[in-house]
């Protein structure tokens, strides 16, 4: 496994894990941050000129899903509520859903951060 210089191996992991449990699901087209996948698209605002790329990405029958892992909560609160503002819509619009991968200790953080931004997510623990 080749390292992604702006992932450290944790975040990694958890994204293997998270692909093998999305294969398990049924989740086809799955493109992960992670070397040996295809990269999810970069996806930029209208009323920005950055760009953010989701952790992870996979289509259902129904529509295309977006995977994001709470890794850090000392990020900035305003950049982390455009970004998953900007997977949520997207998820939306797209007939699918914005998926958080929540490790142990930031489920706190991510559901107020959910919460004070009217964020739609489905929020799911992970080890």
């Amino acid at each position: 496994m080749q390292s992604n210089p702006t992932m450290n191996s944790t975040d990694e992991n958890m994204i293997y894990s998270a692909i093998d449990i999305l294969k398990e699901k049924g989740f086809e087209n799955i493109r992960a941050n992670v070397s040996d996948y295809e990269r999810p698209a970069k996806l930029v605002k209208a009323s920005s000129s950055i760009a953010y790329q989701p952790d992870m990405t996979a289509k259902t029958l129904t529509g295309k899903c977006y995977f994001e892992i709470v890794n850090d909560t000392k990020a900035d609160k305003d950049v982390l509520k455009e970004k998953w503002s900007l997977f949520s819509a997207m998820a939306q619009h797209k007939n699918g859903t914005f998926f958080l991968l929540v490790p142990r200790g930031k489920m706190r953080f991510t559901n107020e951060m959910l919460k004070n931004n009217e964020i739609y997510a489905d929020v799911l623990k992970i080890s």
